[in-house]
């Protein structure tokens, strides 16, 4: 009687690939009116932001003198930074410049809603300007 040929062992289905971990997308770069326009969101609200983003436009390279001291003092470990007062006071003198009687209450507001300030700040530490 003839041999049965052997019957092929089944192929094991193939192990699917683990999935890797997604990668934080990096936070985009931002052009300087959209920096200015969180920016001024965050410190006042009404007629005055339109005016404020004007400024922070038109002065950014002063602006972005202060973003990067923020980013110098507080980024990573964040042991060097300043009173939030420091960064407002600078920040509206910045956007503000010879209008000094705009500075004070500029200052307070900012300082009082900095969490959003620094959140902008942080923005810009990660993602820079394009």
């Amino acid at each position: 009687a003839p041999t049965p040929a052997p019957t092929p062992a089944p192929t094991p289905a193939p192990t699917p690939a683990p999935t890797p971990a997604p990668t934080p997308a990096p936070t985009p770069c931002k052009p300087p009116c959209d920096h200015c326009k969180d920016l001024c969101s965050a410190i006042h609200c009404g007629p005055k932001q339109a005016l404020c983003k004007l400024h922070c436009s038109s002065h950014f390279h002063r602006v972005m003198c202060v973003m990067d001291d923020y980013c110098k003092d507080c980024s990573g470990s964040g042991l060097r930074c300043k009173d939030a007062t420091e960064y407002c006071k600078k920040t509206c003198w910045a956007i503000e410049g010879a209008k000094w009687w705009a500075i004070p209450s500029c200052t307070f507001n900012c300082a009082r809603h900095f969490d959003r300030v620094s959140s902008v700040f942080d923005d810009y530490c990660n993602g820079g300007v394009c």
